[in-house]
């Protein structure tokens, strides 16, 4: 049996190739025959421009010097991605659009990340949407997701017809369960982001990481704000370590304790040995959570906020998520009940899939 999957894992975005790359190994581990569609929908230029030497040329003069003297760290970057994107996601040799019909699969595995997010992809896609292959090809969603909380009378209708494409489906949050559940009698399942779905261990030999003194504090930020600098700084301050900050704005920051050029494995590598990790990201604080890492996660939009509300709700580090600065740092607790929690998703979320392809 042959499986494809379907997803955003061109983007270079750490969240979006990690959970592509967990999906692609899981399923391995159960079906030999496993590979990413190369789907590259037009709207995809969007997510990575600025990316080659043409579109930094298209811009205000005192841009184009900035990036003529950032550009080694923007290609750095870059290639760091496309490496990663080539070597470990090893997506199919054929590549699709919009316009393709997806063909060769007995299965298809849509997801995960923001696939039904009509905001990102300009729209419904209709492939993201079980469309655009054939009546044969078995159809699962896993752990699909979208920040869309209302959708018109024309979307809703395109939906509640979309989702009779699938033969099972499942999301990654609680909160798109209670939106769909409008729109179909299908049985909807929550699951967990297909990146748990590997095991710390996993990701250790997997990435072959290396432990090293944890001696610093971990920034990364999606969307930025300046209370998680000031508790870094305050934290910093009180127990001697080190601030690195990751980030992609190389025009913004010119300075050693910024990291623009980490590639995937790295960025997994930094959380393993961070002392603290702030983020703003959900993936962010996924993989705080895999390596029980001490973290918080920092208010900074509902958008992002829901995602990790939602998960650190069901598996009882909601505490984790704040607003102001902590009056006190406390480690997280890491307990039997918290970690029970966690395992069960995990199992339940693996049981779905190998259900799902029966």
């Amino acid at each position: 049996m042959k499986i494809g999957i379907l997803t955003f894992h061109r983007a270079h975005n750490y969240g979006a190739v990690l959970q592509a790359y967990a999906l692609k190994e899981f399923l391995k581990t159960i079906y030999s025959d496993v590979e990413v569609v190369d789907y590259k929908p037009s709207y995809f230029e969007i997510y990575n421009n600025g990316s080659n030497f043409k579109n930094l040329l298209s811009t205000s003069l005192v841009r184009f010097i900035k990036n003529l003297y950032f550009y080694p760290y923007i290609k750095k970057r870059n290639d760091a991605f496309n490496k990663f994107i080539k070597d470990d996601i090893s997506p199919s040799s054929k590549c699709y659009t919009q316009k393709d019909t997806i063909k060769g699969y007995d299965v298809l595995v849509y997801g995960s990340d923001q696939i039904w997010n009509g905001n990102h992809t300009n729209g419904p896609d209709n492939i993201f949407w079980g469309y655009m292959t054939s009546v044969e090809t078995k159809k699962i969603v896993y752990a699909a997701s979208t920040s869309e909380t209302f959708f018109n009378i024309e979307k809703a209708q395109y939906i509640k017809n979309a989702l009779q494409n699938f033969d099972s489906i499942s999301v990654r949050e609680r909160s798109i369960l209670t939106l769909l559940n409008k729109y179909t009698e299908k049985s909807i399942e929550y699951v967990v982001d297909p990146t748990f779905l590997l095991s710390k261990r996993n990701w250790i030999d997997k990435f072959n990481l290396k432990e090293t003194k944890h001696d610093y504090i971990l920034i990364y930020q999606v969307r930025e704000t300046p209370l998680t600098l000031e508790i870094a700084k305050d934290y910093a301050k009180k127990n001697n370590l080190r601030i690195i900050i990751l980030t992609k704005m190389v025009y913004q920051y010119f300075d050693s304790k910024y990291n623009q050029t980490a590639s995937p494995k790295d960025f997994v590598s930094l959380i393993m040995n961070a002392d603290l990790v702030l983020t703003t990201s959900f993936h962010g604080t996924i993989f705080s959570v895999i390596f029980r890492k001490n973290f918080y996660t920092i208010n900074v939009n509902k958008e992002i906020n829901e995602r990790s509300f939602s998960l650190l709700s069901n598996i009882g580090l909601n505490n984790r998520l704040i607003y102001e600065k902590p009056y006190k740092y406390t480690d997280v607790d890491y307990n039997s009940d918290i970690i029970s929690k966690i395992d069960k998703l995990i199992t339940s979320s693996q049981n779905y899939i190998q259900k799902s392809l029966i």
